[in-house]
């Protein structure tokens, strides 16, 4: 399409529903797809936008979202409660891939006072609810921990979403590595920094040069570290599954 998508086109609706968590036919949402131009199988992109000035004399967010969609062809904008949520075709628009629109939508949220979750791009329209679900985690995890930006990307936080799956049920104590415990006790007890050294051991990858530089201490004595930390811990470092559990243990625990 060349101009926006008319306001009383049924995929509106549709959007909502599935926002909404009720699942229409795929029949009907590929009918309903057809008649803007649209195919379930296009990529889309989706962004959730929390509005932060509140104007008494008219609804900023629904002047706003026909802003959008005439800048940003090949999308809807839908107000929901006091912000919006923003849906972009990528297959149709290809100025929108690769995140060609974020210049001028980054200057469109500054002026606008909007802040900005924004999913990964998906195959399949029907996949809506989890972009909103990956765009609701940018916001509110951007929010909570670097706030000045205006917009947030899932795809930059995809280890702090699945660090909070994982803990979703369990605490920390129960889920990290049980061989790093042991090496923050011996630390405590004992005045050490073998917690510290195997973190950074993981972090370069096995470069004891490298490795022995950022501690300060000479290689040799970087090595007689590894070996009681492997005596203390139990920790095996040659498994590849083994090493995963513990980078994902530092990242819950915190690096430092």
């Amino acid at each position: 399409m060349t101009a926006p998508i008319p306001s009383n086109s049924p995929v509106r609706h549709v959007i909502d529903q599935l926002i909404h968590k009720k699942n229409p036919s795929d029949l009907l949402l590929a009918k309903q797809l057809d008649s803007i131009g649209w195919d379930m199988q296009d990529e889309y992109l989706f962004i959730k936008m929390e509005y932060y000035f509140i104007s008494s004399e008219f609804d900023a967010p629904l002047h706003h979202a026909l802003q959008l969609e005439h800048l940003f062809l090949e999308s809807i904008a839908l107000k929901h409660g006091g912000g919006l949520y923003f849906l972009l075709n990528i297959s149709r628009n290809p100025a929108l891939a690769q995140y060609g629109f974020l210049p001028e939508f980054s200057a469109f949220i500054r002026e606008s006072m909007y802040k900005c979750g924004l999913s990964t791009p998906i195959r399949g329209f029907d996949n809506l609810p989890y972009a909103l679900e990956q765009a609701e985690f940018a916001l509110r995890y951007g929010l909570a921990h670097q706030d000045t930006f205006w917009y947030f990307r899932f795809e930059d936080y995809y280890l702090e979403y699945m660090e909070e799956q994982l803990l979703e049920k369990l605490p920390a104590r129960f889920v990290c590595h049980p061989g790093l415990f042991r090496l923050m006790e011996y630390d405590q007890k004992n005045e050490t920094d073998l917690y510290r050294t195997l973190r950074i051991y993981l972090q370069y990858n096995d470069n004891t040069s490298e490795v022995a530089r950022r501690l300060h201490v000479h290689r040799t004595t970087l090595l007689y570290r590894l070996k009681k930390i492997q005596e203390i811990s139990g920790i095996a470092l040659t498994d590849w599954k083994t090493r995963l559990h513990l980078m994902m243990s530092y990242l819950i625990l915190g690096a430092e």
